[in-house]
């Protein structure tokens, strides 16, 4: 199983972006590049791997992408839309 051991996180993929999702963690401290150098890492060094493994990694990495682009560019509130 990929864990992620980064600057002030050390756990699971769903973890991180739990913990992101809910608030907990600031989206501004996960940088998904070093995320995505370590699972390649991770994958060169096993012998094998699943395609729903991989799956689940894109998966989890875009809910995080999508998250950080949302906190970097919030919505116009719903009276600005009109």
């Amino acid at each position: 199983m990929f864990e992620v051991e980064t600057e002030g996180f050390s756990g699971p993929l769903d973890l991180l972006c739990d913990l992101v999702e809910s608030g907990s963690l600031d989206f501004a401290r996960v940088r998904l590049s070093e995320i995505v150098t370590l699972y390649i890492a991770y994958l060169r060094e096993k012998e094998g791997f699943h395609l729903e493994e991989i799956l689940h990694f894109l998966s989890i990495t875009s809910r995080l992408l999508h998250g950080k682009v949302l906190s970097l560019f919030p919505s116009p509130k719903h009276e600005e839309l009109w």
